[in-house]
């Protein structure tokens, strides 16, 4: 299926999540959206990298998933950082879309395609194609 959840963990304790969910309708169950969280204390420790490496191993050979997507709030800028790293690239911000304690957020939203020869993973934005 589109669907998938990893876990990492640090001896009995959740270190972070991901998920990939995809819709169960034709034009647009290529397109899964992403979405990651670490735990602080986890932070900078490649974890987060990590687990978003595997989802694009699982992505390029589920035969479903050519496209991976993910919103992230525009003053994270460690976590943008990371996914223009990982061959993200920014197609959009969304105004205002998110409120929490009465204060408004801004979010980039984000697309990789997945390349789906060989099991090849495409390697930065240069190697992706329209």
């Amino acid at each position: 299926t589109g669907n998938i959840m990893l876990i990492a963990w640090s001896g009995q304790e959740i270190a972070g999540i991901a998920t990939v969910g995809s819709s169960s309708k034709e034009k647009v169950r290529h397109e899964g959206g992403l979405g990651i969280v670490v735990a602080e204390k986890f932070w900078s420790q490649g974890i987060g990298k990590e687990l978003i490496n595997r989802l694009f191993t699982w992505a390029s050979e589920n035969g479903i998933t050519t496209k991976l997507r993910l919103e992230v709030r525009t003053d994270n800028k460690k976590a943008a950082a990371l996914y223009l790293k990982l061959g993200f690239i920014v197609e959009g911000c969304l105004k205002n879309a998110v409120r929490l304690d009465g204060v408004y957020y801004d979010l980039y939203t984000m697309g990789r395609m997945i390349e789906q020869q060989k099991g090849r993973i495409a390697d930065g934005i240069s190697d992706l194609q329209p």
